[in-house]
């Protein structure tokens, strides 16, 4: 009787096979197997068989539950269409390969050289009698069969040797990298504010902010618009009165108390009739700056020079991008003399939202207008770097044309931008983390040339990059890592690719750091377990890191949470709308300074105050300037004209003093009622010197909110009520103040 041969795949408890994809989410697959995630097949047990029939057709449709095994304890049962599901020969069992095994032969896809990927360093070796005497005077010559490198060639990449060694990939490639942290210079010649340097709060935010913004922008802003105002009392009958820095400075701060109000009328900011019952008017004209004062200011904002005929043999798109070139210029030349950054350097882009007129098919309107898809979607982009660690943006580069990308010096576009945008520091050994537009291995060699190192993920340029040999392996589970390495002619390790896996692969370049374990990425996730009916658990996800993904990953967000900061909490592009494109810009480029200002006040004082409170404050600052009243020193280094007086400053907090010498000076402080500040209340303290009179008698004498000057500048604590010398003002009728003045100060 001849033997059927029975179908594997219906037999319960028979290994099968099927497709990665066909199991799991093709996203879940890619995360495993890379590149190999559609022809990927994993293993699995038969756990039922079911037939059922369609009664419209009468055709039988046969599945199969299996229970498939993804490796690291990982498995998942799945039902099957018994087409998509393959009997396992004995054979298959045992040749399955384990999760992250390495693959055993290079590849060479990308390979010039060596077409077939093959490792090339294969020796001669010279034979037993070689060397032995030869009675006819011959010499035979052999090759010397060099030194044997254990670290095999996994993929040649336009010539391009990566060469696997875990050993070399936990060492510090090209050596570890000094901490330093960010800090800028003062109007004080020589200091320079760091991290937590102005805990006191010895400079003001408008301090801050100018700071932060370009002086040499201030006066030319000052003469451009002052330029203008003069063009329009030309034109007509009226008479403008020119604008001042302190005023400037005002308008500035009229624009930021702007972003704190919804109108759809700007000229309903200065209204006094609140149009609801529970919201007040905004009243601006208690800024002391009219409506039509704004509003020519607002019409004569220049940030730029340009000639007002376009010169011959000047493109008309150049001349357009004149309008805003100045600004960008200042802008840079300023961070580069007045910010130091610390360790690593962020170069990313950001926008400046337009949705005017603009293209090279007008010439009218922004010169290049660029369109993406997220926010904002179109507008002008600017290319940029910050410091990794404050968030300050240190240098802008406008895209202006599409010409720049045409451009052929053997470099790609990315590594010629990222070139720019680090310049300033070169030769300084700070990491430069970059996105997929930047990164490249020649980037990496490019920056190494300027001094600099850099990590940045790959996923278009990967040209000399093993990308093919990486997206290859297979990775089990989140937090796995592998790499490769590239050496330079002394056989050292000069840069590394590895690839990471979390949510999806990342394929990193890098010449610096290692692979060495990190601290873990932590975070928490409601997850729903078996039991459908049953309340959501919150679960702690640990994600293993190496330290080079954790430097790049702390930094290269720095840039993002900066537009971040300007578009959705400063919101100027939002609320200040205009119909010039070079007015959009420079308010653009404007919020990154106010921007700016914020994150140095806040690492330097370590304020708890948010950073919309900042804004308020920094709005109320930039209008009550004195800024025209007294002479200002600039942070360029030197000091450029004389200081004040020391006596017209608090000799204990710094802080500029009402009068000189001895005198009364009222409390700051507030009056607390059970735990609530009263706002319109100062604090009082008992009168020293009625005290004294009174002393021994029912009645203690009077309280009063003035200080002695010389005592508060004295005292030690200030902030305890106890140490300062209260004391009865004159306007009162009594001598307190000249009595104490007598007694402790008569010298």
């Amino acid at each position: 009787m001849p033997t059927v041969d029975v179908d594997q795949r219906r037999v319960v408890g028979a290994r099968v096979k099927a497709k990665a994809v066909h199991v799991t989410s093709e996203s879940e697959a890619a995360r495993r197997y890379g590149q190999l995630s559609k022809t990927k097949m994993v293993f699995g047990t038969v756990l039922s068989v079911n037939t059922a029939v369609n009664p419209t057709t009468n055709r039988s449709t046969t599945t199969v539950v299996a229970e498939y095994d993804f490796g690291g304890g990982v498995t998942k049962r799945k039902s099957l269409n018994i087409r998509s599901v393959h009997a396992v020969a004995p054979e298959e069992e045992n040749q399955q390969p384990s999760p992250a095994e390495s693959p055993n032969e290079p590849t060479g896809t990308n390979n010039d050289d060596n077409p077939t990927g093959t490792n090339t360093h294969n020796a001669s070796v010279a034979s037993p009698g070689a060397f032995a005497g030869n009675n006819q005077g011959a010499v035979n010559v052999y090759p010397v069969a060099p030194m044997f490198d254990p670290r095999p060639v996994r993929q040649i990449c336009h010539g391009t040797e990566w060469r696997e060694s875990d050993p070399d990939t936990l060492l510090e490639v090209n050596g570890p990298v000094p901490h330093r942290s960010w800090s800028v210079r003062t109007t004080i010649a020589g200091e320079t504010i760091g991290p937590g340097d102005d805990i006191q709060q010895r400079l003001s935010r408008l301090d801050y902010f100018l700071l932060m913004f370009p002086p040499s922008q201030l006066t030319l802003m000052h003469l451009l618009m002052n330029e203008e105002i003069q063009k329009i009392n030309t034109l007509t009958p009226a008479t403008h009165q020119a604008m001042t820095k302190g005023e400037l400075l005002k308008f500035f701060g009229v624009i930021i108390l702007c972003t704190k109000f919804e109108f759809g009328n700007r000229a309903s900011l200065w209204s006094r009739t609140a149009k609801f019952k529970y919201i007040p008017a905004p009243c601006f004209g208690d800024t002391r700056m009219s409506r039509t004062r704004f509003d020519l200011l607002f019409r004569c904002l220049r940030f730029s020079y340009q000639p007002a005929f376009r010169p011959i043999g000047m493109a008309h798109e150049t001349f357009r991008w004149m309008l805003v070139d100045d600004f960008v210029e200042n802008f840079n030349k300023h961070r580069a003399s007045n910010f130091m950054p610390g360790m690593t350097l962020c170069i990313d882009e950001s926008f400046s939202r337009w949705y005017g007129l603009g293209g090279h098919w007008i010439n009218i309107g922004l010169p290049h207008y660029v369109q993406m898809d997220r926010k904002p979607k179109a507008g002008c982009e600017v290319q940029n770097a910050a410091d990794g660690e404050s968030g300050v943006i240190l240098r802008l580069k406008l895209v202006k044309t599409e010409l720049e990308a045409r451009e052929d010096d053997g470099l790609t576009l990315g590594t010629r931008v990222a070139k720019y945008l680090v310049e300033p520091w070169a030769r300084t050994d700070r990491i430069v983390c970059g996105d997929s537009f930047f990164a490249s291995v020649a980037t990496a060699k490019e920056l190494k040339s300027m001094g600099l190192r850099f990590i940045g993920v790959v996923k278009n340029a990967s040209s000399h990059y093993p990308m093919t040999w990486l997206s290859s392996l297979e990775l089990s589970n989140r937090g796995d890592h592998k790499g490769l390495v590239h050496l330079d002619n002394d056989g050292n390790p000069d840069m590394m690719a590895f690839v990471w896996v979390d949510r999806e692969r990342r394929y990193f370049i890098s010449n610096c750091s290692s692979l060495v374990e990190g601290d873990p990425h932590v975070r928490n996730r409601w997850r729903q377990g078996d039991d459908m009916e049953a309340e959501p658990e919150r679960e702690e996800l640990t994600v293993p890191t190496p330290k080079v993904r954790n430097i790049y990953y702390d930094t290269c967000a720095a840039i993002d949470q900066n537009n971040r900061h300007r578009q959705d909490n400063l919101q100027i592009e939002r609320k200040i709308e205009t119909k010039n494109w070079a007015t959009r810009v420079g308010t653009t480029i404007l919020g990154m300074c106010i921007v700016d200002a914020w994150l140095v006040y806040k690492g330097a004082t370590g304020t708890s105050e948010t950073q919309s409170e900042f804004y308020s404050w920094l709005a109320e600052e930039l209008i009550d300037n004195s800024y025209d009243k007294g002479p200002i020193r600039r942070s360029t280094g030197s000091v450029t004209e004389a200081s004040p007086p020391q006596h017209l400053f608090d000799s204990r907090t710094g802080a500029g003093r009402s009068g000189i010498q001895a005198h009364l000076t009222p409390t700051k402080r507030k009056r607390k009622v059970k735990g609530v500040i009263m706002q319109k209340q100062f604090y009082q303290g008992q009168c020293v010197v009625c005290a004294s009179k009174f002393k021994g008698q029912k009645r203690k004498g009077f309280k009063s909110s003035f200080l002695c000057s010389i005592c508060n500048d004295e005292s030690l604590d200030s902030t305890a009520a106890e140490s300062k010398v209260w004391l009865c003002h004159s306007k009162y009728g009594r001598n307190c103040f000249a009595e104490h003045m007598a007694a402790c100060h008569s010298s």
